[in-house]
């Protein structure tokens, strides 16, 4: 029992440790790009402490287990620095491919395979004329062109299907008061940065007038990114 609650005390000091992707981490990066206004190089610093961290947690455990002979702690914390050292690189990956995208705009990216449809139409025609058609699961919708929300298939099914033909796309989308979206200009960065916060996939691309003309797709995306990255572009 005393020797679990000692492992549960390590562990809960460790996640404050301030290193990504720790929880002290995300509190570091949030103070950093708060006061220095920049996200990557918020990033840029909140993953080189994770590395530091990481290191000297390894070479901590390596003296413990040399100098102090206690084989048990220097291990455990040599693996707590290994884990924190593989945490921090694949952070710092992710800040090369953030940095790969800054340059390139939302408008550059995006796709126009979800075609926007009308809120009046019912969900039977939904289905029918656009899911069924091309394949998607996911629709902007769109009045007169002006985004006014999104449709999804988990959406519809969680109306009862003998209620599809006398029920509205309207009804049943979440309105775009609700839904996170990107101007055209915006960078792939910026796009990306709030998918993350968001935890969406998939992100509506407005022009200047509101009018729907686009969708970024988070895996299109990353795809990009790690191949600028590789080309060094």
């Amino acid at each position: 029992m005393v020797w679990s609650a000692f492992l549960w005390y390590i562990l809960a000091l460790f996640h404050l440790v301030p290193a990504l992707p720790l929880e002290g981490g995300r509190i570091l990066l949030a103070i950093l790009w708060k006061s220095t206004g920049n996200y990557r190089i918020a990033v840029r610093i909140s993953t080189s402490t994770g590395w530091g961290f990481g290191s000297l947690f390894i070479l901590g455990g390596i003296a413990v287990f040399i100098f102090l002979q206690e084989a048990v702690n220097g291990l455990l914390l040599a693996f707590l620095g290994w884990v924190l050292l593989s945490a921090a690189t694949q952070s710092r990956r992710w800040a090369k491919l953030y940095e790969a995208l800054h340059n390139t705009r939302a408008r550059d990216i995006m796709t126009r395979e979800f075609p926007a449809i009308a809120p009046q139409i019912s969900l039977r025609q939904a289905v029918t004329n656009y899911s069924l058609v091309t394949g998607q699961d996911y629709f902007p919708v769109a009045e007169k062109g002006k985004f006014v929300g999104i449709i999804t298939l988990a959406g519809i099914n969680r109306i009862p299907r003998g209620e599809w033909d006398s029920t509205l796309v309207e009804e049943a989308m979440t309105p775009a008061r609700n839904v996170f979206t990107v101007l055209a200009d915006q960078t792939a960065a910026h796009t990306i940065e709030y998918m993350d916060q968001t935890g969406t996939h998939r992100v509506p691309v407005l022009d200047k007038k509101d009018e729907v003309i686009g969708v970024v797709i988070r895996d299109s995306l990353m795809n990009l990114a790690r191949v600028r990255t590789a080309l060094r572009l």
